[in-house]
C-alpha cells in the first residue's frame, strides 16, 4: 500500500507527493481521470483513489476503478492520513475531514443546474452549495475550478466566502474533444460507419424529464425509420441511468433496439469519440448538449427540464435557440432537415459563455495542481490528448425489411430497415414502393424466415447450389438464396437459375435484394450481367454472370 507512514518502506519508486482522488460516482470518476492524466506520468507522484460513500449513485464505482487498475484506499482509512493534494469532481460529501489541500472540479459542462432536492427545499446551484463549500466556518477547497468567468457571479451569490478560492481554468474535457476532431474518420471507422453514412447520436442525462425517461423507445423508432445503409444510431446514457437502474435493466429496456443494430455506448468512456463522429445530436439538458454545440454538431432537443436548469445559464440560453425534436412526428424528415439547415457556428455566442480558455485548460489546470503540491513541473510539453477509439456494444442485424424501386434503366433503389421493429405508424417515405424481407437462413425468428423473399447464408456453404436449392425448397415463398459470391434465383416457372456474383462495394445481401426486385418485376434475364444499386446518394455497380439453370 503506497500510502501511510510505512509507504516509503514498501515502495519501489521513490515518489515525493501523494494525490488522493475522491470519487462518488462513475460520472465523477471519469472527470477525475481526465485531470489525473495531467500528473500520473510523473514519477514523483503517486495517485490513489477513495470512494466517498455519500452518493445515491455509488454503485459501479469500485468496479470501475479496479477495471483501470487504480489503487483504492477505504474512506475510513484515508480520514486518518495526510496527502499532498486531494482532487474531487464534486463539492459534496465530507471533504472537510481530509488532511490535505482540496481542489474541487465540476463534473459536467460548467454549473448550469440546480441540485435535485425535496419539494419546497431551498435550491442550490450544483457545485456551489454553501453548506458543503464552507464547513465549521472554514472554506473547504483551496481551489474551486470554474470553466468560465461568468460562473464567478453564480458562486458569489451562492457562497460569497468561497469566491476568493475560485480559479477559472477552462474545461479539460472540451480540450480533449477539440484535440480529437482531427481523428473523426478514425472514430467513424471504429463505430462501423461507411463513408457516407450519417451517425445520429441520442443522448440522455438522468432524471424524470430526460430524453430516456420521456421517450424510452426513441432509439428503436429511429432505427425503424432511418435507412440502415444511410444512417447508424448510437445511444449515450448518463452513467447515473446505467448504475441507478443497473446495466442489466438498461439492456433489458433497450433489447429491441439493440437487436436492431443500436450502437450502445458504454457508461465509462466512448461518448466523446462518438460525439466527435456524430452528424447530428439529439439530447436534453445534459452536458453533451453544450459539448456538442461547442463542436458545431447539429443539435436537437428531445426533452428539457426547465425547472432543473439555472435560468440565466448558457444551458438555458441553448434551450431557447436549439430546435426541438417532435418525437410523435416523422423523425427522418426532422433529422434530414436538422443536418441540411445547420450552421456550425450558430451556437458559438452561447458556448463562449460556458467555456473560457479553450485549448488552454490542460496547461492552466496542470499548473494549478503542481503549484498546490509545491512541486515544480517537469519540462515535458503537455497538451490535451485525443480520446481513444469508441467500443460500443452492437449486434448484427439478421433480418431486414427491404424497400425497393426499379427505374426504367434497371437501377434499383434499396432502403433497408430492421425487420424486428414495427413500421412507422404514419405514411412513410416508401409507401408507394415494393417491400420484401431478407433474412439470414439460420435466424431464430422462424416467423420472419417463413415470410422471407430473400434467404441469406450466414456462412459460406461448401456447395452453394446445393445450399440454395435446399433453402428455397424449405421456404417456398422465397425467391432468392444468396451466399457471399453466388445467387440462386427461382424463376417464374419454378426453375432455379444460378448466378456468380462479383465482389462489389455493396454487401451481397444488398445485391441479392436488388436482384430479387428485378426478378419480381420480371426484368431479370440470363443475358443480364450487371445492375446499378442506389443507396441514398451513393450508386454502385453490381456485376454477376449467369452460370446455369436447374429444375426447381
Amino acid at each position: 500500500m503506497p500510502v501511510g507512514p510505512e509507504a516509503r518502506r514498501w515502495s519501489t519508486v521513490g515518489f515525493r507527493r501523494t494525490v488522493l482522488a475522491v470519487t462518488r460516482t462513475v460520472t465523477t470518476t471519469t472527470r477525475l481521470l481526465d485531470v489525473l492524466d495531467l500528473v500520473r506520468e510523473d514519477a514523483r507522484i503517486q495517485v490513489v483513489f477513495t470512494v466517498e460513500p455519500g452518493s445515491a449513485f455509488t454503485d459501479g464505482v469500485v468496479d470501475f476503478v479496479r477495471s483501470f487498475g487504480g489503487r483504492l484506499v477505504p474512506w475510513d482509512q484515508v480520514l486518518g492520513m495526510s496527502f499532498d493534494l486531494v482532487i474531487a469532481a464534486s463539492e459534496a460529501g465530507d471533504l472537510h475531514l481530509l488532511d490535505a489541500p482540496v481542489v474541487v472540479l465540476p463534473h459536467g459542462a460548467g454549473h448550469n443546474k440546480y441540485i435535485k432536492t425535496e419539494p419546497g427545499a431551498p435550491r442550490s446551484v450544483s457545485g456551489f452549495r454553501a453548506d458543503q463549500l464552507v464547513r465549521d466556518g472554514r472554506v473547504v477547497p483551496i481551489a474551486i475550478v470554474l470553466s468560465h468567468e461568468e460562473q464567478l457571479n453564480q458562486l458569489a451569490l451562492s457562497c460569497p466566502p468561497a469566491l476568493p478560492r475560485a480559479v477559472v481554468a477552462g474545461d479539460v474535457c472540451l480540450d480533449r474533444l477539440s484535440a480529437s476532431r482531427s481523428h473523426r474518420s478514425r472514430y467513424r471507422r471504429a463505430l462501423g460507419l461507411h463513408d457516407r453514412q450519417r451517425l445520429v447520436v441520442v443522448n440522455s442525462t438522468w432524471g424524470a424529464r430526460s430524453v430516456f425517461a420521456q421517450h424510452l423507445r426513441l432509439p428503436a423508432r429511429m432505427l425503424a425509420e432511418l435507412p440502415a445503409d444511410e444512417y447508424r444510431v448510437a445511444l449515450v446514457l448518463h452513467p447515473s441511468v446505467w448504475f441507478g437502474h443497473s446495466p442489466y435493466q438498461v439492456r433489458g429496456w433497450l433489447a429491441s433496439a439493440i437487436g436492431a443494430g443500436l450502437l450502445l455506448v458504454p457508461p465509462h468512456e466512448g461518448w466523446r469519440a462518438t460525439l466527435v463522429a456524430a452528424d447530428v445530436l439529439v439530447s436534453d439538458h445534459g452536458s453533451l448538449s453544450l459539448y456538442g454545440a461547442a463542436l458545431g454538431v447539429p443539435l436537437m432537443l428531445g426533452a428539457f427540464d426547465d425547472e432543473e436548469v439555472v435560468p440565466t445559464s448558457p444551458m438555458a440560453e441553448l434551450a431557447d435557440h436549439a430546435p426541438r425534436l417532435r418525437p410523435d412526428a416523422d423523425l427522418r424528415t426532422q433529422i434530414e432537415t436538422a443536418i441540411a439547415d445547420h450552421d456550425p457556428t450558430i451556437h458559438d455566442p452561447i458556448t463562449r459563455r460556458a467555456f473560457a480558455l479553450r485549448d488552454q485548460a490542460t496547461r492552466v489546470l496542470r499548473t494549478l495542481l503542481y503549484d498546490t503540491m509545491s512541486l515544480a513541473q517537469d519540462d515535458a510539453e503537455f497538451d490535451a490528448r485525443p480520446v481513444g477509439d469508441p467500443e460500443p456494444e452492437v449486434r448484427p442485424v439478421t433480418a431486414h425489411r427491404v424497400v425497393t424501386t426499379v427505374s426504367h434503366d434497371s437501377t434499383v433503389a434499396v432502403e433497408r430497415f430492421p425487420a424486428t421493429l414495427p413500421e412507422p405508424s404514419w405514411p412513410s417515405h416508401n409507401a408507394e414502393h415494393d417491400q420484401h424481407l431478407a433474412v439470414e437462413h439460420d435466424s431464430f425468428d422462424t416467423a420472419l424466415l417463413d415470410s422471407a423473399a430473400v434467404l441469406l447464408a450466414s456462412v459460406r456453404p461448401h456447395d452453394a447450389v446445393g445450399w440454395g436449392r435446399s433453402a428455397l425448397a424449405a421456404h417456398p415463398g422465397a425467391r432468392v438464396a444468396a451466399t457471399a459470391d453466388s445467387l440462386v434465383v427461382r424463376g417464374n416457372g419454378g426453375r432455379l437459375h444460378l448466378f456468380d456474383l462479383d465482389r462489389t462495394a455493396v454487401e451481397p445481401s444488398i445485391a441479392a435484394s436488388a436482384v430479387y426486385a428485378l426478378s419480381a418485376a420480371d426484368r431479370l434475364t440470363p443475358a443480364q450481367d450487371r445492375l446499378t444499386v442506389r443507396l441514398g446518394s451513393r450508386t454502385h455497380e453490381v456485376r454477376f454472370r449467369f452460370r446455369d439453370s436447374y429444375p426447381g
